[in-house]
């Protein structure tokens, strides 16, 4: 899928109240749209001079239900995208679980969130305790099959290629290894899930009849 520009778009204020600050600015979330006006809700609107954090989350609003006519998805860095729904309840069911951080993980999800209408399973390779998996089968909007890739024995043996020039090892082996049985215990609620056990690409021809929409290495 190819990935859609973002433009700024600099709608008209005029309609805006002057106790709205002059340098508040719509975020640049409208992505090959022509120019036009963005209508603000007087709540959103009052919410936005309340203070930093509710001016975010009330440009997020009028963002997003812009962006939703059109079917676009709204990301930026500086965003609230701790409030998003589908963020919060995974992050609620994963909170015990070691993995990625919450930015890379909230990054996945609207990776895949934005291929909805693109055919094909998931795979993970390097699947640890779970954590990337669940924030991504809590996210999907369309029912498919995920593979699970790894072998629960943590990192082979450094090569010889990836040795430092000071002679040193960014990693040793068994590094990141972790029981199989707390894996499968944590997405023991989700049946669409298929374990692949043993070394990465070594497992790989069981899946050589696949097509996969998204990897996640």
């Amino acid at each position: 899928m190819r990935a859609r520009e973002a433009h700024v778009l600099q709608p008209e204020l005029d309609f805006i109240p002057s106790l709205i600050p002059a340098e508040l600015s719509i975020p640049p979330v409208f992505m090959n749209i022509p120019k036009m006006l963005v209508p603000m809700k007087l709540r959103d609107m009052a919410l936005a001079v309340v203070s930093k954090k509710r001016r975010g989350v009330a440009w997020y609003k009028v963002s997003q239900k812009q962006a939703d006519k059109y079917g676009f998805y709204v990301y930026s860095s500086h965003m609230v995208w701790k409030d998003q729904p589908f963020f919060r309840k995974a992050l609620q069911r994963v909170k015990n679980i070691r993995g990625i951080p919450d930015p890379r993980a909230f990054v996945l999800q609207s990776c895949l969130r934005s291929i909805e209408r693109i055919d094909g399973d998931v795979a993970e390779c390097g699947v640890r305790q779970g954590r990337s998996t669940i924030f991504m089968l809590m996210s999907d909007l369309r029912p498919r099959h995920y593979h699970l890739f790894d072998s629960f024995a943590g990192l082979s043996e450094p090569t010889a290629e990836d040795r430092k020039p000071n002679g040193r090892t960014p990693w040793k082996s068994g590094d990141l290894s972790t029981d199989e049985k707390i894996a499968r215990e944590n997405i023991s609620d989700f049946s669409n899930t298929t374990f692949h056990v043993g070394w990465i690409p070594d497992t790989f021809s069981s899946v050589s009849d696949r097509h996969f929409a998204l990897v996640h290495i």
